[in-house]
């Protein structure tokens, strides 16, 4: 077969060929790291059982994962921008919702955390096929290693600025700077 050196695509180059992959990679990185990292910090500082904490980390891994192939074969059929913007809204209100009625029962927490990992955690494969669709196929190589290098600067501070809502809003606050990620992002969409 023929082989050809892949075209190098900069930060810079990414984000003009395609601001929404770049700024909602960055995010949805700001939001992993926070969500993953924290987790079962938030379960712990929120008064739960060891076992508790394990559902809330399954229902989280779980409900992400089988939500991956049918949200993608739905940005595959519409405007990746839209379905984008609707997983945005549907992450912030099951972050409210959360919030909201987390304190109150623990299978609604679960329930509303589940909600939110179905639509966050396929959001980062349908920023990539986005940014695909705006880069030549001798750029999606290169363009597929920066999306990944924006998506890890998002997950390297998201810890530390997490546990930094947390310290000073209580364990809830970890939804709370979930919410102001995806604020942020949504006009973009």
């Amino acid at each position: 077969p023929e082989f050809t050196t892949p075209k190098f695509i900069s930060l810079k180059e990414l984000y003009h060929k395609s601001p929404m992959a770049f700024v909602g990679s960055l995010s949805i990185g700001l939001v992993y790291g926070g969500l993953f990292g924290l987790i079962a910090v938030f379960g712990a500082k929120s008064g739960l059982t060891v076992f508790q904490i394990s559902l809330l980390v399954f229902t989280n891994t779980f409900f992400g994962a089988v939500a991956q192939y049918p949200i993608g074969k739905f940005s595959d059929r519409y405007d990746r921008r839209k379905v984008m913007l609707v997983l945005n809204l549907i992450a912030i209100t099951s972050l409210v919702l959360a919030f909201i009625f987390g304190k109150i029962s623990f299978y609604l927490l679960l329930l509303f955390v589940g909600v939110h990992a179905a639509v966050s955690l396929p959001y980062y494969t349908i920023v990539i096929s986005h940014m695909n669709d705006f880069l030549e196929k001798e750029e999606i190589v290169s363009g597929s290693s920066t999306i990944t290098l924006v998506n890890a600067m998002g997950m390297v501070p998201s810890s530390i600025i997490a546990s930094l809502f947390m310290q000073y809003m209580g364990s809830y606050g970890w939804f709370v700077y979930m919410i102001v990620i995806y604020s942020l992002m949504a006009p973009y969409n």
